[in-house]
C-alpha cells in the first residue's frame, strides 16, 4: 500500500461510510474504490474528485490527498528525486555551506605549522583531525601567495567543507582548488539519488560563486576502491606540500610532509584526477554561455524575470544602451546581432519566472542579466510595456510563459537553470552588477536526467500558478505602473 492508500483508507473509515455507500454518494465505482485503498491502482483525477468531496475533505486536506496519489502515480523513487531536486534549486537561494566561524580572519586565523619536516605524524582523534586540516587551511591562505589545494572527502565532513568554503570565499588571491567527487552511477535505492544531488548541492555553491579556482571531477563508486588504493587510506587532503590521508570514519590521519614522501603521493593524487571527469564544465565566452556557437537552442529556463529577448528590438536595445558607455558602438552591434539571430530562429524558450523577481524589476527597471554598466534601468513606460507584451504572449497557445509560485518552490534571484536542445543542463550565474556571468555545463548523465525529468513534470506540477493567475497578477502591475506614469 502507498501513503496514499493509506490516507484514504483512514478518511473513508472516519467518515463512517460504508464502500457502498460512498460509491453511491461520489456516483462512482465501488470496485475501483476497493482497488484504491488496497493500493491495486490511483484513479484519475475526476475519480478522485469525487472522493474528496463526498469525503467533505477540507481543502488542505485535498491538496495532501492530490500531493499523495501524483507520489502514488509516479512511484516513490521519481517522486523523491523530483523532491531531491526541487531541495538543490532551493540551495542556489542561499549558501548553505558558507559557516561565519570559517570567514577569513588574518588576527584570529589558526595557526599550526608542521615544523622541521617530520616524515610522517598520527592523528588519533577526530579533534585532532580536524583542527589539522583548518590548520593547514588557514596557513595555506594566509602565508602562501598562491595555493594548491586538492580534496578527495565525502560532503557529509561538512565541517571541513564549510571551513574550506568559507576561506574560499574570504580571500583574494589565486587559489586552485581541485575536488574529487564519488558519485553512486546505479540508483538502487532513494538514498542513493538524494546523496548525489546533495553532492551536486555542494559543488554548484562552490562552482557558482564570485571565484575562480574550483574544478570539481567525479569518478563513480564502483570505481571508488580501485582509485584510492594506492592511497593507503581512502580519503585525502593535499594542501600546498603537506599530504592528509584520512580513514573511512575520518576519525584518524597520517600527516606527511616529507618531500619524497609527498612527491610520490603528488603523483598517486595528480593520476586520480586524470583517470576522472569534470563534474561541470564552464564556458567563458558569450557566443558557448548563450549557445550561438554549438546550434544548441534553450528550450527551458528557471530564471528570476520572464525572458525578455523577443521584444529587444533593434530600436530598443539602441535606446537602453547608455549614451556614456566608452563601448556603446560595440555593445549595441552585438547585441543586435545576438537577438536578430534569436529572432531570425524563432525559436523561443519556456520560461520560468517568479513574481519576487518581476516585484523588484517594477521597483528599479533594472534586469538583472544585463550589465548594469552597459544598459540602463527601463523607465516605468518601459517596464508596463515590457509586461503588456507577455501578457499577450502569455495568452497564446504555446504559453511560453509560466509564474513559479515561490512559496512552493523557492528559485535564485541571480541564477537561471536551462534545459537545452540537446537535452542538456546549463547553470548561468550572474553577479549583482551583471556584468559577470558564470555558465557551468553539468556532465554527469544520471543528474542530467533527474533535472530533465524535473522539468519535463514543472509546467503542470503544483509548483506553478495557473495561465489566468499569472495573467491577473501581471496586469495588476501594470495597472500599478500605469498610475505612477500618471501620477508622475
Amino acid at each position: 500500500m502507498s501513503l496514499f492508500s493509506e490516507k484514504l483508507k483512514l478518511y473513508i473509515e472516519v467518515s463512517h461510510q460504508t464502500i457502498y455507500q460512498l460509491s453511491k454518494k461520489a456516483e462512482v465505482n465501488r470496485t475501483v474504490i476497493h482497488k484504491t485503498i488496497s493500493g491495486e491502482r490511483v484513479p484519475g483525477d475526476d475519480f478522485l474528485e469525487k472522493l474528496y468531496g463526498a469525503l467533505m475533505l477540507s481543502p488542505e486536506e485535498k491538496r495532501e490527498m492530490r500531493r499523495l496519489a501524483e507520489r502514488a502515480r509516479v512511484g516513490e523513487k521519481v517522486y523523491r528525486r523530483r523532491e531531491g531536486v526541487g531541495k538543490l534549486i532551493l540551495s542556489l537561494s542561499y549558501r548553505p555551506i558558507l559557516n561565519d566561524v570559517f570567514t577569513f580572519n588574518a588576527d584570529k586565523a589558526v595557526m599550526k605549522t608542521q615544523g622541521d619536516n617530520k616524515a610522517m605524524q598520527i592523528l588519533h582523534s577526530r579533534e585532532a583531525v580536524i583542527e589539522q586540516v583548518i590548520s593547514l587551511l588557514s596557513e595555506a591562505f594566509i602565508r602562501s601567495e598562491k595555493s594548491e589545494i586538492q580534496l578527495y572527502l565525502p560532503f557529509s565532513e561538512k565541517e571541513i567543507y564549510e571551513a574550506a568554503y568559507g576561506f574560499y570565499m574570504s580571500i583574494e588571491k589565486a587559489i586552485l582548488f581541485k575536488n574529487l567527487v564519488a558519485i553512486e552511477k546505479d540508483y538502487k535505492d532513494d538514498a542513493a539519488c538524494l546523496r548525489n544531488l546533495d553532492s551536486l548541492s555542494y559543488v554548484l555553491n562552490f562552482a557558482l560563486n564570485d571565484r575562480k579556482g574550483y574544478e570539481p571531477y567525479y569518478f563513480y563508486t564502483g570505481e571508488a576502491q580501485n582509485k584510492t588504493d594506492s592511497i593507503a587510506m581512502p580519503y585525502f587532503l593535499q594542501v600546498n606540500d603537506v599530504i592528509i590521508t584520512f580513514d573511512n570514519a575520518v576519525r584518524s590521519a597520517f600527516v606527511y610532509d616529507e618531500k619524497e614522501t609527498v612527491d610520490f603521493f603528488k603523483e598517486k593524487i595528480a593520476r586520480l584526477f586524470e583517470n576522472s571527469e569534470p563534474f561541470v564544465k564552464r564556458l567563458d565566452t558569450v557566443l558557448e554561455m548563450y549557445g550561438l556557437a554549438s546550434g544548441r537552442m534553450n528550450e527551458l529556463i528557471i530564471e528570476p524575470l520572464p525572458c525578455m529577448g523577443k521584444y529587444m528590438t533593434d530600436e530598443r536595445i539602441e535606446s537602453l544602451v547608455r549614451k556614456e558607455c566608452p563601448v556603446r558602438d560595440e555593445a549595441i552591434k552585438m547585441a543586435r546581432d545576438f537577438y536578430s539571430t534569436l529572432r531570425a530562429k524563432d525559436c523561443w524558450p519556456a520560461s520560468f519566472f517568479s513574481f519576487e523577481a518581476i516585484e523588484t524589476f517594477m521597483k528599479n527597471g533594472i534586469m538583472p542579466t544585463l550589465p548594469q554598466d552597459i544598459v540602463r534601468p527601463m523607465t516605468m513606460e518601459e517596464r508596463c510595456e515590457i509586461i503588456k507584451e507577455i501578457i499577450k504572449d502569455s495568452t497564446s497557445e504555446k504559453e511560453p510563459y509560466i509564474a513559479i509560485n515561490t512559496h512552493k518552490l523557492k528559485t535564485p534571484v541571480n541564477v537561471e537553470i536551462i534545459k537545452t536542445s540537446k537535452n542538456e543542463i546549463v547553470f548561468r550565474r550572474f553577479n549583482d552588477e551583471g556584468n559577470e556571468q558564470k555558465t557551468l555545463f553539468l556532465c554527469e548523465a544520471s543528474m542530467v536526467d533527474a533535472f530533465l525529468d524535473f522539468m519535463k513534470i514543472l509546467r503542470s506540477s503544483e509548483f506553478v500558478y495557473s495561465k489566468n493567475e499569472m495573467i491577473q497578477k501581471l496586469q495588476e502591475y501594470v495597472q500599478k505602473g500605469d498610475t505612477e506614469n500618471v501620477t508622475v
